[in-house]
């Protein structure tokens, strides 16, 4: 584990970004060792996103969108539209 707190309450969105690119890189390199290569990864179905936040958080999307957007450039001219799925717990 990066990072534990909650999102708007120990963690802003600043400090999870870091976390986010590492989940995000831990997944390609999941599938690169399913794959044998990274390369013959030819396209993302979806992105699920889970963070834990305090209940008065409310930019849920900003944390999702930093994950989502990570995958473009580390997967160039391969097809990366997807879903995008988050949420967003008390607890994980």
């Amino acid at each position: 584990m990066i990072l534990s707190g909650k999102l708007g309450e120990d963690l802003s969105i600043e400090d999870v970004k870091e976390a986010t690119i590492q989940a995000s890189l831990n997944a390609i390199a999941a599938a690169s060792a399913v794959c044998g290569d990274p390369d013959k990864i030819i396209k993302v179905i979806k992105v699920g996103v889970f963070v834990a936040s305090s209940p008065n958080f409310s930019e849920h999307h900003l944390v999702a969108n930093h994950s989502s957007n990570f995958f473009f450039p580390c997967l160039e001219k391969r097809d990366v539209m997807h879903v995008l799925q988050w949420v967003f717990l008390l607890f994980l």
